[in-house]
C-alpha cells in the first residue's frame, strides 16, 4: 500500500516541492555548545534595536542560498528559566557593507542595497527546552519573503527592531568568532550605543528541491543500505540518475549543496569520510542508462566536491522533510532540466573505522530514476537494481528573460553590436519579470548573454564597462530616449571594471549563454515592486574581438531598449527589442587579455588562446595556441612583468614578458597547428589579483633564420569569489 501511494503521487503530479536545508553558524554548533552567550535580541523586556553580522566563514558556506528561517537556542546548562514568551519585532536582512568585526555605529550605514524586511509581527514562543548542553533550538523565525544571501558578497546582517516583550528565556547561546553586533535602546534608534563581538548561534534554514520531487514530504517506500552510500569502511562508486520528470522543476538552477536523509527519521551517527562527487547533465534516461559509468556522464561533468567530509551526528527526527547528511559543494553546478538528466557520481575513497548510519531513505524502483553501484572506488562499470537515494538539492534559480529563449535560439535576424561588439557604446534594456517567469524577489549576481545565431567561435576578449541596474521607471511601451529617465530611484552601480571571455567554439544553434559577468554588487529585483528591470550597459573599451549578441527581434516580447554609440551618451535611439539575458551564473571575473603581437610562421601569426578563465579555483583551465606550425614542438612560457624584448635571429619576434618563471611545458601541436597545456588553479585567496603573463614559442624552420615563431601574449588575473 505504501509503495502504491508513492507511485500514485507521481501519476498525479511532479510539481516541485521545496524542502528545508539546515546550516549551522558555526558549523560545529550542530553538536557543540557555543563559547559564550548573549541576552540579545530577546532576553530583555525593553524595546531596543539590535543588529548582528555574520561573516561567510562563521556560517561555513561559500555559495548563495535562499534563507527561509533562522532559529536560536537557549544557553546550555541549568541557567535561566523557561517560560512562554511574546515578542513584537521587525527583522530586516541584507548583505553587509562592512566586515562583521568593523560595523558602523549608524545602523543604516551597514546595510547593503538588498535590504529586505523578512519578518514583522507579534510572535508567541512556547517555553524553550533548557537544561541541556547544547539545548535544542527553541525560537524559530520564519522569513516572508525569503532572503537570498551570498557570503562572498559580504556578511549576513540581521537587524532586529524589538518592541517591549515578555522574554521566554534570559540568555541565548552565542559565538564570538566571525561575528559582530551593535545595539541601542528603542526600536527606532538610528545609532548604536553599544558594540559587541558576540552574536547568537544560528540554525539557518535554506530552500532546496527534492529528487524525486514527490518524496519531499513523503517517506520513501524503500531504503538504501549504508554500505551502498555513506557507511562503514567500504569503498564504492555510485551513480544516481534523475530524469527531469522526477525533479519537478523546469527552470535552470545553480546547485550549491546536496543532502540525504535517514530512513524513517532514524538518528544519524555522524562520521568522517573522503569522497569525490561529480555532477553532470546526461542525455541518458533511466531506461537507457549504461552499466559503464563513463557512458552516463555528460560533457559538462564537474567535480563539485573532492576531499574529506565531516558529518556531525543528529538525533532521530520524525520530520520527513529533514535531511541529515548535508554537503555544501566546493563548486556550484549549473543544471538545466531541458538539457537532460541529472547524474550524481559518488566515489568514496576512505573512511575512519567508526561507522556512519546504515540506512538512508530511498525508493527501490521508480520510472525516471536509476542507480549503478560497485564496491570499488576506481570501478569503470557497475550493477543496476539498487534503490535510488532520496536527494535534496540546494539551488538558486537562474531565470532567462525572456523564458521562451531559455533553451531555444531565436532564428530570426536577431543580433546587436551593442554592447559587446563595439569599443564604445551604451545600451539600456528594459525586461519583463512576467516574460522571465519571475514571481518572487531574486538577487541578481551575474548576467549572461548569448552570441548571435550562426556564431561558431568567439574570443578571447576583454571588455571595460560599467553596468547599472534599477527597477525601471518606465515600461517598454513608454521608454524615453533619455537614458536616465528610464531608471528607478534604486539605481545601483553593480559593476565597474573588466571581464573576459575565453576562446570558445560552439554550434550555430547552441542555446547556452557563455558570455558571463559576475556583478560586484548584488541587486534585488522585486517583481511586485516593479514588473520591469532596467539593465544599463556602457562599454568604454574592448581588447580582442568583440561579439554580437542575440536579441528578441521579431518576437512578440514585452521588452525594449535605448542605444547610443558612445558610453557617455545621455540620449539615444529607442527600439522594441532587448538582448536575451540570463540572470545568474557561477563564475568570477577572472581576466584573460591578449596583448602585443607575435611573429608569423608557416600558418601565419600564432594566437595565444586561453581556454577558460583564471577563476579560483579552476581545475579545467588550459592555455592554448592556434595557427602554429602543424605537428611542431611548442613551448609555453610564463613571467610577471610586461616586456617587448627582440629575439636575435628572428626579425619581428619579441619576448612579451620577463620570463621570470621560464618554460612551463612542452607539447607537439596537431596537424592544424593547435595545442594546449593544462594550468589547473587552486582555490587560494592568495592568488586573488595576481597577474601572470604567458607566451608560446613554436619551432618553425620556415619562419626565420632562428627557426621559431612566437604568439601574442596573454595576461591572466586570478579572481577569488
Amino acid at each position: 500500500m505504501r509503495t502504491a501511494l508513492v507511485f500514485a503521487a507521481f501519476l498525479v503530479s511532479a510539481t516541485a516541492q521545496t524542502v528545508p536545508f539546515v546550516q549551522f553558524a558555526p558549523a560545529a554548533a550542530a553538536t557543540t555548545e557555543g563559547p559564550t552567550s548573549t541576552a540579545l535580541p530577546f532576553g530583555s523586556a525593553l524595546a531596543r534595536r539590535v543588529l548582528f553580522a555574520y561573516d561567510g566563514g562563521a556560517v561555513d558556506f561559500q555559495h548563495a542560498m535562499r534563507i527561509t528561517a533562522v532559529e536560536l537556542r537557549p544557553e546550555g546548562g541549568p541557567l535561566g528559566s523557561a517560560v512562554n514568551g511574546s515578542y513584537n519585532f521587525t527583522l530586516t536582512c541584507s548583505t553587509g557593507r562592512n566586515a562583521a568585526a568593523a560595523l558602523d555605529p549608524v545602523f543604516a550605514n551597514n546595510h547593503g542595497a538588498d535590504r529586505t524586511t523578512v519578518f514583522s509581527s507579534a510572535w508567541n514562543v512556547p517555553a524553550p527546552v533548557v537544561g541541556q548542553s547544547p539545548n535544542p533550538f527553541g525560537l524559530r523565525i520564519p522569513f516572508s519573503p525569503p532572503f537570498e544571501w551570498d557570503p562572498r558578497s559580504g556578511p549576513l546582517l540581521l537587524d532586529f527592531a524589538c518592541q517591549a516583550s515578555t522574554p521566554a528565556f534570559g540568555s541565548w547561546d552565542a559565538l564570538n568568532t566571525g561575528v559582530g553586533g551593535i545595539s541601542a535602546l528603542g526600536a527606532a534608534a538610528a545609532s548604536a550605543t553599544v558594540s559587541s563581538t558576540v552574536a547568537p548561534v544560528l540554525r539557518v534554514t535554506a530552500q532546496a528541491q527534492c529528487a524525486p520531487a514527490s518524496l519531499a514530504t513523503v517517506e520513501g517506500p524503500s531504503s538504501v543500505n549504508g554500505g551502498y552510500l555513506w557507511c562503514c569502511s567500504l569503498l564504492l562508486r555510485r551513480q544516481d540518475l534523475y530524469e527531469p520528470s522526477v525533479l519537478g522543476f523546469t527552470q535552470r538552477q545553480m546547485i550549491t549543496g546536496l543532502a540525504w536523509r535517514m530512513d524513517n527519521g532514524a538518528a544519524f551517527s555522524g562520521g568522517r569520510l573522503d569522497a569525490r562527487i561529480v555532477l553532470s547533465t546526461s542525455s541518458r534516461t533511466a531506461a537507457t542508462m549504461s552499466n559503464w559509468f563513463a557512458d552516463n556522464e555528460g560533457t559538462d561533468h564537474t567535480v563539485v566536491f573532492d576531499g574529506w567530509i565531516d558529518l556531525p551526528p543528529s538525533p532521530a527526527n520524525p520530520d520527513v522533510g529533514s535531511f541529515d547528511v548535508f554537503l555544501p559543494l566546493q563548486r556550484a553546478f549549473d543544471y538545466d532540466p531541458a538539457r537532460g538528466s541529472l547524474v550524481v557520481d559518488i566515489r568514496k575513497r576512505a573512511q575512519p573505522p567508526f561507522p556512519l548510519s546504515t540506512a538512508y531513505d530511498g525508493i527501490a524502483s521508480i520510472p525516471g530514476a536509476r542507480t549503478l553501484f560497485d564496491g570499488s572506488y576506481n570501478a569503470v562499470s557497475g550493477f543496476p537494481g539498487f534503490p535510488v537515494a532520496v536527494l535534496a538539492l540546494r539551488t538558486v534559480a537562474i531565470p532567462t528573460a525572456p523564458a521562451a529563449l531559455a533553451t531555444a535560439v531565436n532564428t530570426l535576424p536577431s543580433a546587436t553590436s551593442l554592447p559587446l561588439n563595439v569599443t564604445q557604446g551604451r545600451a539600456l534594456n528594459v525586461i519583463s519579470a512576467a516574460e522571465a517567469g519571475i514571481l518572487q524577489p531574486i538577487f541578481i549576481r551575474h548576467l549572461r548573454l548569448r552570441p548571435e545565431p550562426g556564431t561558431t567561435f568567439f574570443g578571447p576578449a576583454t571588455w571595460t564597462c560599467r553596468i547599472d541596474l534599477s527597477h525601471a521607471a518606465t515600461t517598454p511601451a513608454t521608454l524615453s530616449a533619455t537614458f536616465d529617465l528610464n531608471h528607478g530611484s534604486n539605481r545601483t552601480r553593480v559593476f565597474d571594471g573588466q571581464f573576459s571571455v575565453p576562446f570558445t567554439t560552439r554550434a550555430t544553434t547552441d542555446p547556452e549563454f557563455p558570455i558571463e559577468v559576475k556583478l560586484q554588487r548584488p541587486f534585488r529585483w522585486d517583481p511586485v515592486a516593479s514588473p520591469y528591470l532596467a539593465i544599463d550597459f556602457a562599454t568604454t573599451a574592448l581588447q580582442g574581438s568583440g561579439v554580437a549578441v542575440a536579441t528578441t527581434a521579431g518576437m512578440t516580447i514585452d521588452d525594449g531598449r535605448v542605444t547610443a554609440n558612445t558610453a557617455a551618451a545621455t540620449s539615444g535611439f529607442v527600439s522594441n527589442i532587448a538582448f536575451a539575458v540570463q540572470l545568474g551564473g557561477t563564475d568570477q571575473n577572472g581576466i584573460a587579455t591578449n596583448y602585443g603581437s607575435g611573429c608569423a610562421g608557416i600558418n601565419g601569426f600564432p594566437r595565444s588562446t586561453p581556454l577558460g578563465l583564471p577563476t579560483l579555483p579552476n581545475r579545467d583551465l588550459r592555455i592554448g595556441v592556434r595557427n602554429a606550425a602543424g605537428n611542431a614542438p611548442t613551448l609555453l612560457t610564463f613571467g610577471f612583468a610586461a616586456a617587448a624584448t627582440p629575439i636575435a635571429g628572428a626579425p619581428g619576434c619579441e619576448v612579451l614578458h620577463g620570463l621570470e618563471l621560464g618554460t612551463y611545458g612542452f607539447v607537439v601541436s596537431d596537424a592544424s597547428g593547435s595545442a594546449a597545456l593544462a594550468l589547473p588553479l587552486p582555490g587560494s585567496p592568495a592568488l586573488d589579483g595576481v597577474q601572470l603573463r604567458s607566451q608560446w614559442f613554436v619551432l618553425d624552420a620556415s619562419a626565420n633564420p632562428l627557426g621559431i615563431s612566437v604568439s601574442d601574449g596573454t595576461m591572466l588575473v586570478g579572481r577569488f569569489f
